[in-house]
Formats: structure tokens, sequence, C-alpha cells
């Protein structure tokens, strides 16, 4: 089943906490693919040349997720942030957390905890939206049914974006997002309304 909305964080955010010592510092990003996210790793990298640790985890709304212990003891990072992750049932997101050791050993529970509770603080305040799937189509149809086909958009999720008229005036073309879940319908009801004479072109498929 194809998803129709997800939840992601509004922009990148920042926290940090300290224990024993050590730091942990945590990013998160709203990123839209894996090149996205190997680029915004690379960069924390050079940010945070001389960590001891930067672990991460990521998922995307296609259900691809990837997670990384970067050297620590397996299942004490990567899962532990993207266990995070899941509790706020976040997609499109990458969380960094980088550690730097405080000379005192943590034990797996605690490093564990340690991870899972930077990275839940970051959500926890990271402010959180919605993100719908939109159709872009392209409509075009005579200039005696846009009174009507606007009362169609108007009266669902749909946003015009671009009208052009033909030089003669008879003719109308509309550039228009429509919510993907309604999409059939209308198509169905702008066909029926213009008695068959809008011609409809479906674009792209896309997330705002």
């Amino acid at each position: 089943m194809e998803i129709e909305n997800y939840h992601t964080i509004g922009g990148p955010t920042e926290s940090k906490i300290k224990i024993k010592g050590s730091v942990f510092i945590s990013h998160s990003f709203p990123i839209h693919n894996l090149d996205e996210a190997h680029w915004l790793l690379e960069e924390l990298k050079k940010k945070y040349f001389d960590a001891t640790h930067i672990c991460y985890a990521l998922c995307l709304a296609d259900k691809t997720i990837r997670y990384s212990d970067a050297g620590e003891p397996q299942g004490t990072a990567g899962i532990r942030i993207f266990n995070a992750i899941n509790h706020f049932n976040l997609k499109n997101i990458l969380i960094a957390v980088v550690r730097y050791f405080g000379g005192t050993k943590l034990g797996i529970g605690p490093l564990g905890k340690a991870y899972y509770e930077c990275a839940f603080s970051n959500l926890n305040s990271a402010s959180k939206i919605e993100m719908k799937k939109f159709v872009k189509v392209k409509i075009k149809t005579g200039f005696n049914f846009l009174g009507n086909l606007y009362n169609i958009l108007s009266s669902c999720e749909s946003k015009i974006t671009n009208t052009v008229y033909s030089e003669e005036g008879d003719n109308v073309i509309l550039d228009v997002f429509i919510i993907s879940k309604i999409y059939p319908h209308l198509v169905e009801e702008i066909n029926n309304g213009s008695n068959g004479k809008a011609f409809i072109e479906k674009l792209e498929e896309l997330f705002f």
C-alpha cells in the first residue's frame, strides 16, 4: 500500500547531553533520499573530525531504513537512535549522534540509553510537519467551463499554481496540485462536469 502522508521535522535541530564526562551531540535533518543523507554525514564527519564516534539512523518515506553503531558495541547506538525516530513515527529523517568519550565507560545498557535519550530529546524539541502526497496535473478546458472547474477544485484540497489563456480566449490551461487520495474522484467529477471536454494530463506525484 502506497503511503499518502507522513510526518517529518520542520528543519535541522541540534541538542546535547552529558553523561559521566561523555558528551553526546545530536543533529536531526529532514531528508529526501540516501544521497542527501550521505552528504550530511560526510559534512558532520568534517565538522566533528575529532569525535570518538558519529552514529546515526535514518528512515525514508519509502520504508528504507539505515543505521550504524560506528564502532560502538553492537546494538547500543544505531538501533537505539532509530527507536527514537520510530517513537515519533517520523519519515524522511536522519539523526546523527556525535560522541566525545569522557574517560568513563558507561556499560552496554547505560550507553544504549544515552544514545536513545539524546535522539529522543532532539526529536521531542523539533517542530513536526505533515507531508501529503499531491498529484501535479495540467488541465485544459474551454473558458465556458472555467467557473465550474474553479468550484470543483475549491471544494477539495487543491492548489492552482498557473493559469494560461489562449490568444482567442476560448480555452484555458491550468497547472494544479490535487491531493493524491481524491485524485481519481476529482478526475471523474471534472469529466462529468465538462461533458468529457476537459483534458487532464497527470505530470508527477510529490509530497509537500
